[in-house]
């Protein structure tokens, strides 16, 4: 089972890039990982499945003026809870430290100089710099 399982995995996270491009707004964040772990530990009474969900929401603003904004979201959320969390234990299971959470992921404000974001070293959207020529000795023969 673990084997199909990073198989989907492997799969659904080769497709992501494609589908979200295509269907997502310009600054939209949008991510999900649905994970299962399995904990077969010696001493205790219990075996532990997790299958948990995890997703990110948030929204990066466009650059005005040399400011952006960001600001995004994460929730845990357990699909199948057979296993004690770091939050709510669960005598003779073990633990699995995926606790239920909501929060604030990120919270941020950018500041970016115009001269900066328009020299084109491809992390700002322009083109990639070219590669610098190096210093050829001179042959004075």
């Amino acid at each position: 089972m673990t084997v199909s399982l990073l198989a989907l995995s492997a799969a659904l996270a080769a497709a992501e890039p494609a589908a979200s491009a295509s269907v997502l707004p310009d600054g939209l964040i949008v991510d999900a990982r649905l994970r299962y772990e399995h904990v077969d530990q010696a001493g205790l009474s219990e075996d532990a499945d997790a299958l948990t969900l995890r997703t990110r929401f948030g929204f990066k603003t466009p650059r005005r003026t040399g400011f952006a904004t960001l600001i995004e979201d994460e929730n845990t959320l357990h699909l199948v809870d057979d296993f004690a969390d770091t939050v709510e234990p669960a005598p003779g299971f073990p633990v699995v430290a995926d606790p239920e959470i909501t929060e604030l992921n990120r919270l941020q404000l950018s500041f970016e100089t115009e001269e900066k974001a328009d020299r084109g070293d491809g992390l700002h959207g322009g083109a990639p710099v070219p590669a610098r020529e190096t210093a050829r000795p001179r042959s004075d023969a």
